[in-house]
């Protein structure tokens, strides 16, 4: 591809020309003023040649902001589509050279993607893009390895398939394929045998080996298994299979930055079958050494994500004997993430062996009842209880990590940890950002016994007005609030009360105030109102009778 776009380059713009497209790109319009500059710069840039505008800077960039003016879509101005088809049908003969150039290949994904809109509605776009999808065919193991062809390939497989893609490496882990895709649009039916065709020429390419692991190549492949993953589900899973089988050395794709990104997303698209193979394939008997690796512990928790009952059992059994070199090493996410699997596949007899596994990495064996902080801060005991005064803060995957050891079927250990600590502990954690999830989830989890609930309520007596005002801690009274008995209620609802001249300056309080109902605690507390309200309600009785 580099020996093309470097064949020779195209005349360079003059200043005036440059001045010309600096203005129009710096005009804002809309409406009928808007539709003729366009319509101008256009004709402007076939006089001056596509070419040599599309490859300067300021060329590129007015042509880039004149097509995001263009109002796309059902019931588009005709003289736009005919513009447009004009400006496409004369990037084509040029498109090699234009797609690797620094400044070319921006306009020409601008250019593909407005042309995507219409493609529905207008046949001639629909054929020349059909078109240069048959030409592309021929350039793809080049444009998989231009630094800039490679991002128009991504564009024109995103524009057949009619899905937009988030930019890769934005979305954050989770175990659902479609939360990948941006958006969707119509496209013709002759669009999707050019994707399928497209699709099947990258798995055919004799180079895929070394590029599945190509920083330049990988974006592309990811896009390409996205958009096959959802608009032609059977082809999605040749070319995750194909690429899957491309590493000849053992677990290459795990370790190396961009293959490791590749195998995120195979994991995400992959049927339950294909996690299977792959777990066989490279993973097991290394598990060890992908949770300890840098790069290859991401991959692999992403598998935990939606690796099947027995693969996690499987995983466990490997993991649960080296779990303190695993929290040497840094990577608590794998440690949060085999909780969280065993959470997920509800399997009891995995969830005690983790748990007991969990309590000797932190060195809390021999004090099961002094566990809860050292996770919640993900410090072993020991270091923990030897810090006097300066205790290590909450970490946010320590709240992870509680939030799944609470959702066990048996949690009595966490649970009388927690309710074993003093009320200055309970109220620091309650207030903290992270570790307040972790109490809200220890007082609405079904697994944790009601008395021990009720105890939490009890430590915390004397400290509901610091909670109040706390914006963490104002979440936490109200999840109190709604999990303990009506006496317990009255208390809390008594001890705002008290302080309620304070409290009610507060923002915090406000809600609480509200969301708890504390208006009718205080009419109860007034004798006079109360009186009242029993007479009233007893008229209204009688009268009923």
């Amino acid at each position: 591809m580099a020996d093309t776009v470097t064949d020779k380059k195209p005349g360079r713009l003059s200043k005036g020309e440059k001045s010309y497209y600096r203005r129009v790109e710096a005009l804002e319009s809309s409406g009928e003023e808007s539709h003729l500059l366009t319509q101008n710069l256009l004709a402007q840039v076939h006089r001056d040649g596509v070419r040599r505008v599309l490859c300067d800077k300021v060329g590129s960039r007015a042509v880039e902001s004149c097509l995001a003016r263009l109002a796309l879509g059902p019931g588009a101005d005709p003289e736009d589509k005919a513009t447009l088809l004009r400006l496409l049908l004369e990037v084509v003969p040029a498109f090699s050279r234009l797609a690797g150039s620094r400044c070319g290949s921006h306009a020409v994904q601008a250019l593909l993607r407005a042309s995507g809109r219409l493609a529905r509605e207008d046949e001639g776009i629909a054929r020349a893009l059909v078109s240069l999808s048959r030409e592309v065919k021929g350039l793809l193991g080049d444009m998989l390895q231009d630094t800039y062809a490679t991002h128009v390939l991504a564009t024109l497989v995103q524009v057949l398939g009619g899905k937009a893609c988030n930019a890769p490496g934005s979305s954050q882990p989770t175990r659902i394929a479609s939360q990948l895709i941006k958006e969707t649009f119509e496209t013709p039916p002759e669009f999707l045998h050019r994707l399928k065709a497209l699709g099947k020429a990258v798995r055919k390419l004799p180079e895929l080996q070394s590029l599945v692991c190509h920083q330049h190549a990988v974006p592309t492949l990811v896009v390409t298994a996205v958009v096959l993953r959802h608009t032609i589900p059977n082809q999605g899973a040749k070319f995750n299979s194909r690429l899957l089988k491309c590493c000849s050395e053992p677990h290459t794709l795990l370790q190396e930055a961009a293959g490791s990104y590749l195998m995120e997303v195979l994991i995400k698209t992959s049927s339950a079958e294909q996690c299977k193979d792959l777990y066989k394939r490279y993973m097991k008997g290394h598990v060890r050494e992908l949770a300890l690796h840098p790069i290859a512990n991401h991959p692999l928790q992403q598998f935990l994500l939606v690796a099947s009952p027995a693969l996690v059992e499987h995983l466990i059994a490997e993991l649960h004997p080296v779990l303190e070199e695993v929290l040497c090493q840094g990577h608590l996410a794998v440690v949060a993430g085999l909780a969280q699997a065993c959470v997920r596949v509800q399997c009891g007899k995995q969830q005690a062996l983790l748990l007991d596994s969990l309590l000797e990495a932190f060195h809390a064996s021999s004090s099961p009842d002094q566990c809860f902080l050292p996770f919640l801060t993900f410090t072993t005991h020991d270091v923990y209880y030897s810090k006097g005064e300066d205790k290590p803060p909450v970490h946010p995957l320590g709240s992870v990590l509680l939030l799944a050891l609470l959702s066990f079927k048996n949690t009595e250990v966490v649970s009388g940890s927690f309710t074993g600590l003093s009320a200055e502990d309970v109220l620091a954690v309650a207030c903290d950002p992270s570790g307040s999830r972790a109490v809200e989830s220890f007082m609405s989890s079904p697994s944790v016994k009601h008395k021990d609930k009720l105890s939490i309520v009890g430590t915390l007596k004397g400290h509901f007005g610091a909670l109040c005002r706390d914006k963490h801690g104002s979440y936490v009274l109200e999840t109190l609030w709604f999990h303990c008995k009506d006496e317990d209620k009255e208390s809390i609802a008594a001890e705002l009360l008290a302080q309620e001249h304070s409290l009610s300056t507060n923002f915090h309080c406000k809600f609480v105030f509200q969301n708890i109902n504390l208006l009718e605690y205080k009419d109860k507390a007034n004798p006079r109102k109360r009186k009242a309200k029993e007479t009233k309600d007893t008229l209204k009785k009688k009268r009923r009778t």
